[in-house]
């Protein structure tokens, strides 16, 4: 809802760029960005259409100022935190962020010219990608691989955590690391002149981390407060606890969706852990490097020569890991989490959908976004365009080796919590049972604006040298880029239409977190389910 002012107040208020954006932000929060037009604007303002454009020069400097307006809610960095802990906490506050303005993440997609609001999010020249990711967590203690990954640049080689980092500024260069669900990597970004001392230093962090005691206690505080602050937010909870309910116990997907881990699990870790997972998964025979930039074979053979030569594989055998299918429920079943004072429920449903392998993935992706995966989807259009009681509902498939875990969501306001369940299972099943099955109109557009987003993966560096490793970890084709538009194309009607019934509504796995006190009730009067409370540990409740 746009916050009004009255006119004379308006009138009184100088007209600035700000003012301006805040107008813009709260209308497209209202009507969808789509609606946004130069003199709506003008006409919420109070102010003649012309008088706009001292502040912002077209419609094309508006949409940037609103994008970034929007990152600028982003929480910055917390001065001394360890990159893992700064990224997850950034990651946190930006699906906030997006939550709050949903139509955002479609217009940053949208704008060809970055910002250096923008451009501030971007940045990756070299990436060593690793297979194993939160997966080899299996037979570790959940959240070792995270962990591990996060600790490498907090000191390497000869330096310690802070004289790191003081290296990385006087070369003028950023390394990172982290993992995902299958793969790990460490990210290197220098300039091409220091090219040769950054990789040194880059070197020393891959082959040569310290894993200092007290850097492992500083990191670990940091860490099981990202946990708190997960379990506080509660699409983030949610997330934590559907994973291991939709896959079961001791499958290496069976862990919660950040990868951090448990407070118990983290507060247990000590260097032994850390390196023995090193050992066992940072290794050259699985590794992959990906570099992006201005240079050559011929120029970046001889560096890497040099600094990884002495990089040998240890004598133990490469794990594998058994990724095996997991079965579908036979019947929903529904989780309630309590959040006590909650002014608003959110609520997930999920099930394990086809593996990221194959370019039939993309039979499933349209369908997606059919169902829930753009602004104009289904669930979206009923629960926030008709409805009116979320600010967003959507869906989508966290890509993996294994079967993608496929999850819907909504935040929707309390006093709707049933009636919205009602209508998101009612959407997905009319959906996966042909009842009200993808049209052509819908493919048609699904399609459409995924081929118009194709330029945006390869607009940076990093963005190329993410999809290069979504090729490596996937098992896709070196052509995979060019075919890519031909591919998305081709999916038919009836391949997509097949592709949702992957989906199953009388298997999905239902997670609801809220006030107990205000929706427990109307939830179990829906018999949609056996319904059961858990706490945020993912531990029944006790009934009392």
């Amino acid at each position: 809802m746009a916050i009004r002012t009255p006119e004379r107040t308006r009138r009184r208020t100088p007209l600035s760029r700000e003012r301006v954006l805040d107008a813009a932000i709260a209308l497209a929060d209202e009507g969808g960005f789509e609606s946004l037009t130069m003199r709506k604007l003008a006409k919420e303002l109070g102010v003649e259409a012309m008088s706009l454009y001292n502040h912002v020069a077209n419609k094309d400097d508006l949409l940037d100022g609103m994008v970034d307006a929007v990152i600028g809610e982003i929480d910055p960095p917390v001065p001394g935190a360890g990159w893992k802990t700064a990224i997850r906490q950034r990651v946190l506050s930006a699906r906030r962020v997006l939550l709050r303005h949903p139509w955002a993440s479609r217009v940053i997609e949208t704008r060809t010219n970055r910002t250096p609001v923008v451009l501030g999010y971007m940045d990756s020249m070299t990436g060593m990608f690793l297979a194993g990711g939160f997966s080899a967590d299996l037979g570790h203690k959940l959240g070792t691989s995270s962990f591990t990954m996060g600790m490498l640049d907090e000191g390497a080689g000869n330096y310690d955590a802070l004289a790191l980092g003081d290296r990385e500024e006087e070369l003028g260069t950023n390394i990172s690391a982290g993992a995902g669900l299958d793969d790990a990597g460490v990210n290197l970004s220098a300039l091409k002149e220091k090219l040769d001392p950054s990789l040194a230093l880059y070197a020393d962090v891959i082959e040569r981390p310290t894993f200092d005691p007290k850097e492992i206690d500083r990191v670990r505080k940091t860490w099981i407060a990202g946990i708190a602050q997960e379990k506080a937010e509660p699409n983030a909870l949610a997330l934590r606890l559907l994973p291991p309910l939709m896959y079961g116990a001791g499958h290496p997907y069976a862990i919660p969706l950040s990868g951090t881990g448990t407070e118990e699990s983290i507060a247990s870790l000590t260097r032994d852990d850390l390196l023995a997972f090193y050992k066992q998964w940072l290794r050259p025979d699985n590794a992959t490097l990906i570099v992006v930039g201005d240079t050559t074979l011929a120029e970046l053979v001889p560096l890497l020569e040099k600094h990884f030569a002495d990089w040998k594989a240890p004598a133990e055998p490469l794990p594998v890991i058994e990724i095996k299918p997991a079965a579908l429920p036979a019947k929903p079943r529904v989780f309630l989490v309590n959040q006590p004072g909650a002014l608003q429920a959110t609520i997930l449903a999920g099930q394990v959908v086809r593996s990221s392998v194959g370019l039939d993935a993309w039979n499933f992706y349209l369908a997606d976004d059919v169902i829930g995966g753009q602004f104009s989807a289904r669930l979206n259009m009923n629960l926030r365009e008709d409805k009116h009681w979320a600010y967003g509902a959507y869906s989508f498939a966290q890509q993996s080796i294994g079967q993608e875990p496929w999850i819907a969501f909504a935040p929707v306001q309390i006093d709707k919590t049933a009636e919205s369940v009602v209508e998101m299972h009612r959407e997905i099943a009319d959906f996966v049972s042909g009842k009200a099955p993808i049209t052509e109109a819908e493919l048609a557009k699904v399609k459409a604006n995924q081929v118009r987003s194709l330029p945006g993966g390869y607009e940076t560096g990093g963005a190329v040298m993410g999809q290069i490793s979504g090729m490596i970890t996937y098992q896709r084709p070196d052509d995979y880029v060019q075919r890519k538009q031909q591919i998305i194309n081709g999916v038919s009607l009836d391949a997509a239409r097949a592709a949702a019934g992957d989906i199953h509504a009388d298997s999905l796995t239902w997670i609801v977190v809220g006030d107990l006190s205000k929706i427990e009730t109307g939830i179990r009067a829906l018999n949609l389910g056996e319904v059961q409370v858990i706490d945020d540990n993912g531990k029944p409740v006790p009934v009392k």
